[in-house]
């Protein structure tokens, strides 16, 4: 497993917008708030295609959420051992 950090951005996309989340750049929760929510379904519907290509082609129906943010039901925990600590 790699790891990156953002340190900087010499020359913005044409498609990057500010976050509309203020814990975006903290939380690691959500992966693509830095773009259009039409360019996020872009990136995953290109992403599901490409990983699913050793299939064979076959159309994809991919649903938009309602809501780009405030939908989720679901959190994932993780314990670090040695400070006994849990977070996201």
């Amino acid at each position: 497993v790699r790891f990156a950090k953002l340190v900087s951005i010499s020359e913005k996309s044409p498609d990057r917008i500010d976050p509309v989340c203020s814990h975006y750049a903290t939380c690691n929760g959500c992966d693509f708030l830095h773009t259009s929510y039409k360019k996020e379904v872009e990136f995953k519907l290109n992403n599901i295609t490409r990983s699913l290509s050793f299939l064979g082609e076959f159309p994809i129906k991919f649903h938009e959420a309602n809501s780009r943010i405030n939908y989720r039901n679901r959190i994932q925990l993780h314990y670090n051992k040695k400070p006994k600590s849990l977070g996201f």
